[in-house]
């Protein structure tokens, strides 16, 4: 029964560590990804009205946001993998 809980004990902890980094660096890079997506948005307000108006019929905004976010959960996720050393 002590070896289960030993095994069981370290599992947890790998597992908590994961996710504590997959969350910290997802925050840390959503930040950073916020700075690029309103660096973003200011190159595009100087464009013409015109270009905006096709930009956002096309959802070119809601694509980088989406990529944006995608991105930075997949460095997450790699980073967690990393830490509970799973093999791909």
């Amino acid at each position: 029964m002590s070896a289960l809980t030993g095994v069981v004990g370290q599992m947890l902890m790998r597992v908590l560590a994961g996710l504590g980094i997959a969350f910290v660096s997802y925050q840390g890079l959503d930040e950073a990804f916020q700075q690029a997506s309103s660096a973003i948005n200011t190159y595009m307000d100087g464009a013409p009205s015109d270009v905006v108006a096709i930009f956002k019929i096309m959802g070119i905004y809601t694509a980088v946001k989406i990529y944006l976010a995608a991105w930075g959960a997949a460095i997450g996720v790699r980073l967690a993998f990393r830490v509970l050393r799973f093999t791909k």
